[in-house]
């Protein structure tokens, strides 16, 4: 389970199509498939539990954002929304020079 707020983020070392499925996942979840732009390439709301069915990312990816199911619709995520990592953040913040 996750609680209200959390999610689970997985990076992955190369830009790939990624394909998933929920056989080992006991709740529902949204997926958000984040390009190397950091920008949303798919959403796929309410992913069912335990469902060998395969999730496609809809094109090259560099992360995998799984967040509870309604999160999508919650917060009117989108294909092409910015997702700031809070990593880039601190690495924006440190760029800057005294």
């Amino acid at each position: 389970s996750m609680d209200a707020g959390e999610g689970m983020i997985f990076l992955y070392p190369e830009t790939a199509p990624v394909a998933m499925w929920m056989k080992n996942t006991f709740i529902p979840i949204d997926i958000l498939f984040i390009g190397i732009d950091n920008r949303i390439v798919r959403v796929h709301a309410n992913a069912i539990p335990h469902s060998t069915d395969t999730i496609e990312s809809g094109g090259t990816v560099t992360a995998v954002v799984e967040l509870n199911s309604g999160s999508i619709k919650r917060f009117g995520i989108s294909a092409g929304d910015l997702v700031v990592f809070p990593a880039d953040q601190e690495s924006a913040s440190h760029s800057h020079s005294d």
